[in-house]
């Protein structure tokens, strides 16, 4: 491979991931979903994405509620590229893996702003809630 080549390919390949390597601990994307859950667009593209969510039974398909671990709070990474790119938990058990794996790299609708954090609390007695 050329070093012209492998330069471009290095480059495509730190961008493609740039929003989940920009936040890389649970406080980091707790702080921004702070920062910016009051931003312009932000109530407009998350109701618009727990409606998507809903209608797809998302939270529900992979049996994730049925496992142990009680409540799990998620952090969702949109990456402008319209991707979840990530998704960041409150606690790593077999729970929490199967949700990140039923969001992660899931398309969604391009963000107004990039990235943008959706905060989802996952329990059974309420499923889905966002605060």
């Amino acid at each position: 491979m050329s070093p012209l080549i492998n330069m471009a390919f290095i480059l495509l390949c730190s961008t493609a991931s740039s929003s989940a390597l920009a936040i890389s601990t649970l406080k980091e994307t707790e702080r921004l979903w702070q920062q910016n859950k009051n931003r312009l667009g932000y109530v407009e593209y998350q109701d618009e994405f727990l409606k998507y969510n809903n209608s797809l039974k998302l939270d529900t398909k992979d049996g994730c509620y049925d496992l142990n671990g009680g409540k799990v709070v998620m952090y969702l990474i949109i990456a402008k590229e319209a991707v979840i790119d990530s998704v960041r938990t409150n606690i790593e058990n077999p729970k929490a893996q199967c949700f990140k794996r039923t969001y992660t790299s899931l398309p969604v609708k391009a963000p107004p702003f990039s990235p943008l954090v959706i905060k989802m609390v996952m329990q059974p007695s309420r499923k889905t809630q966002t605060k």
